[in-house]
């Protein structure tokens, strides 16, 4: 019988496609977050339930030859599934994890090959960064860890465009000389709720868009003079007004501060 806060050896067996590492304990499950498949490692028990339990991975004892260095400061975001996993495994497990869904509904199915755009860094084209204060209480952004809304700061995330992650360090420095306080879920309090990036590859620009706790910002024009000073690639500038106390993103009401109030990019020949 599996305890809360036991300290385990596990041998990693697999992976799912939430990314935990699968071992067994007397033919329980138990997933394992920080482990590869592959890997040996030390770890606590964190919950168990009647049929599995889940674990952390406090030390790998031997690392799985499908471990990689994750190349991100943030390791632990929520926003990455496999991202200390070699891609070729990864593309392996997604495959494997279709056949199992189709296996499920009892039916059979081919499985081609994955087909990839081939970068695995830099290609996403939209980020939305939460607000929030580091420990010693600095402005921060960055992303919520799994199942919850602890925020873990994240400026330049690894699967971002570079121009997001300078955009995000410019708007802090910009936005904590003017002395705004990001959004509180538990109080309401507090202006600053996203900062919502799309990225036009094409024309290498980026529309930016702040989502604030109110209908406005202190001192909008000289906000949008720094904004443009700093971040040249930016090609419209844009207020979304959510005050409603939620974990939903975005309101429905845009103002336009500066500039377009859209993007444009090209897709598969298709502007």
């Amino acid at each position: 019988m599996l305890l809360k806060n036991q300290t385990l050896t596990l041998t990693v067996e697999g992976q799912n496609d939430q990314g935990f590492g699968v071992a067994h304990v007397g033919g329980m499950a138990v997933f394992v977050k920080g482990g590869v498949k592959g890997d040996v490692v030390q770890a606590t028990v964190l919950k168990v339930a009647k049929t599995w339990a889940a674990a952390k991975a406090d030390r790998i004892l031997t690392p799985s030859p499908h471990r990689c260095p994750s190349g991100c400061d943030a390791a632990g975001c929520g926003g990455c599934a496999y991202r200390e996993l070699v891609y070729e495994e990864e593309e392996r497990i997604k495959a494997e994890d279709v056949r199992m869904y189709f296996r499920k509904a009892g039916l059979s199915a081919t499985v081609l090959p994955t087909v990839t755009a081939g970068p695995i860094n830099g290609y996403r084209n939209k980020a939305q960064y939460a607000f929030g204060r580091t420990r010693d209480g600095r402005l921060t952004a960055g992303f919520f860890a799994p199942r919850s809304h602890r925020l873990v700061p994240a400026v330049h995330c690894p699967l971002a465009p570079a121009l997001f992650g300078e955009a995000v360090e410019r708007s802090l420095a910009i936005l904590s000389e003017m002395g705004l306080a990001p959004y509180e879920e538990e109080t309401g309090k507090g202006l600053l709720r996203h900062l919502y990036l799309r990225h036009s590859e094409k024309e290498g620009k980026v529309l930016y868009t702040l989502v604030i706790n109110g209908r406005s910002l202190p001192d909008e024009s000289a906000f949008v003079e720094k904004l443009r000073r700093a971040l040249p690639f930016v090609s419209g500038i844009l207020l979304n007004v959510n005050t409603e106390k939620t974990n939903v993103i975005l309101g429905k009401e845009y103002r336009t501060l500066w500039g377009e109030d859209f993007i444009t990019d090209t897709l598969g020949g298709v502007t």
